[in-house]
């Protein structure tokens, strides 16, 4: 096996295992700290989601970075990422919808006779007092 052979089979293997580690943070992390049954449709839109996320990182990678950015067009490269993030907000809207996320998770909430677990308010949380 040739030196470049090498080089293109580590690459590839370190992508898919950050893809790896990374789908299992987004498939385990929240699920696990809300102690309820999640319907198999939030699984469904945790896939959907990594496949987005991974095409939209291989989009910019492999097309506008070297299309745009690295000719010094940033203008053109800043209004393909903000097209690229309005896509991935459209498509991640429209997984909801046709998964209907938002009935699944209220009937979940609801069947627990418990309200959602409140969001994180990103470690400010010391600012706030409880109630």
């Amino acid at each position: 096996m040739s030196l470049k052979s090498k080089s293109n089979t580590i690459t590839i293997l370190i992508h898919v295992l950050i893809w790896v580690v990374f789908g299992l943070l987004l498939f385990f992390y929240q699920p696990l700290s809300w102690n309820v049954e999640i319907p198999y449709q939030f699984w469904v839109k945790q896939a959907v989601t990594l496949f987005i996320l991974v095409a939209a990182y291989y989009f910019n990678s492999k097309l506008l970075v070297p299309r745009f950015l690295l000719h010094d067009r940033i203008g053109m490269y800043f209004m393909a990422v903000v097209g690229v993030v309005i896509v991935f907000l459209m498509l991640n809207s429209w997984a909801d919808k046709v998964l209907h996320m938002h009935e699944h998770m209220e009937a979940v909430f609801h069947r627990q006779h418990r309200p959602p677990k409140p969001r994180d308010r990103g470690g400010w949380d010391f600012l706030v007092p409880l109630s």
